[in-house]
């Protein structure tokens, strides 16, 4: 009598590339339901359509035949599949998405009506990112120098743009290059704009950023900047104070008389409140009355607060 083997036999090709799909999808509707938070999935616990891979010891099998995991991070080990933790950025860059993609096209009406620049600044962060994206679209991306690795990662290959990474130490939790090799990077261009991401801005005209290591990095970029610095923030980041103040824009101006300075948001009605975070240290949201409060004071700083995509045509007719 034959004993039965005991061995999973190895899918073939096809089969390995329809795991794929399964599996990225069961991966997708795990974070659309918001239960991706853990480093780890268990075998046991990955639930796919394809019959075929219900049996645990297939399902590796078939795992191991697909290079590509190595390429996202993905890795496979004897009991599951192991993710690599979200960085902070990775974590936030889809916050307030819609209001994100409007900011970014109410920049671009800004850039195309004012002087098309030839070299452009930009920051880390997404809304800077998606900004690039949109910029791009208009060809309006002539010389970019960034230190923002969501930049480099977007680039087709067909651009016409020049795009210089200004490179450093990479800063995994804000997805950036860092450090002494970023400010020279930055130190050696002068831009007639900046594309800024900022994470809070009060009445007082002080801007802050989450992480201390872009403190002298976004000075650079700012004391680089020769015409125009676009500030790009959700309404949710406008009379909110983050953890590092890196510069004070009345004080700016009154030292930099010909500089402008705008400020990038998104409609009041568009921004949608935030639920209540768990941890201590996150300060609440601003009311609206605070948010209009603060934008009284900045355009009374000679800051250009723009909201919209009417704001901006109606600004740059002046």
């Amino acid at each position: 009598m034959n004993k039965k083997s005991n061995s999973a036999e190895r899918p073939i090709i096809s089969d390995s590339l329809n795991l794929r799909k399964d599996l990225f999808a069961f991966l997708y509707l795990m974070e659309r339901n918001n239960s991706l938070h853990k480093d780890k999935i268990e075998f046991k616990d990955i639930k796919l359509e394809n019959n075929k891979f219900r049996d645990i010891r297939t399902l590796k099998l078939a795992l191991s035949d697909i290079m590509d995991f190595c390429h996202s991070g993905i890795t496979l080990n004897n009991h599951g599949i192991e993710i690599p933790k979200y960085s902070y950025y990775h974590e936030h860059k889809w916050e307030n998405k819609k209001e994100k993609f409007d900011i970014a096209n109410t920049l671009s009406v800004l850039v195309e009506n004012n002087d098309h620049p030839w070299a452009t600044f930009f920051s880390a962060g997404s809304t800077a990112k998606i900004s690039f994206v949109e910029l791009q679209k208009k060809g309006l991306n002539k010389v970019v120098v960034t230190n923002n690795k969501a930049i480099i990662d977007s680039l087709k290959g067909d651009e016409n743009s020049s795009v210089i990474f200004t490179g450093g130490e990479f800063k995994f939790q804000i997805n950036a290059s860092v450090g002494s090799g970023a400010l020279t990077g930055f130190g050696l261009a002068r831009c007639d704009t900046s594309i800024v991401g900022i994470s809070g801005i009060n009445r007082e005209g002080n801007v802050f950023i989450r992480f201390y290591e872009e403190i002298q990095v976004l000075r650079q970029i700012i004391k680089n900047t020769n015409k125009r610095i676009y500030l790009v923030a959700s309404q949710d980041k406008i009379s909110k104070e983050d953890t590092f103040n890196f510069i004070n824009l009345d004080q700016l101006l009154q030292d930099r008389e010909k500089l402008e300075v705008y400020l990038v948001t998104n409609k009041p009605s568009e921004s949608k409140p935030k639920p209540k975070s768990k941890s201590k240290s996150e300060s609440k949201s601003p009311t609206q009355a605070e948010i209009n409060t603060t934008i009284k004071a900045l355009k009374e700083m000679n800051v250009n607060v723009v909201t919209c995509v009417e704001d901006a045509y109606d600004i740059c007719k002046k």
